[in-house]
């Protein structure tokens, strides 16, 4: 199930960057309907600059599915560029 706003927690931030990247990264994920966005984080660790964590993970079993995440990963780079 989707992350309730009320739910969401604010810790110590990661870089601009790395925050506009996690974000395209989720709303890439909403609009594509590949599972309600569970957390968000953006604390960099060794070579992860953050992650998006889905409540339903798919595999990529079909070509739609395997397009649908190739386009998330790419928004995630789309928002660094576009967002100053």
């Amino acid at each position: 199930a989707p992350l309730p706003l009320a739910d969401v927690r604010l810790t110590r931030a990661g870089s601009p960057a790395a925050a506009r990247r996690e974000a395209g990264h989720a709303v890439a994920a909403h609009v594509l309907g590949l599972g309600g966005v569970i957390a968000v984080n953006m604390v960099q660790r060794d070579e992860i600059g953050g992650y998006v964590k889905l409540g339903h993970e798919r595999y990529g079993s079909t070509r739609r599915e395997v397009e649908q995440m190739v386009i998330q990963n790419l928004a995630g780079r789309a928002a660094e560029h576009v967002i100053l």
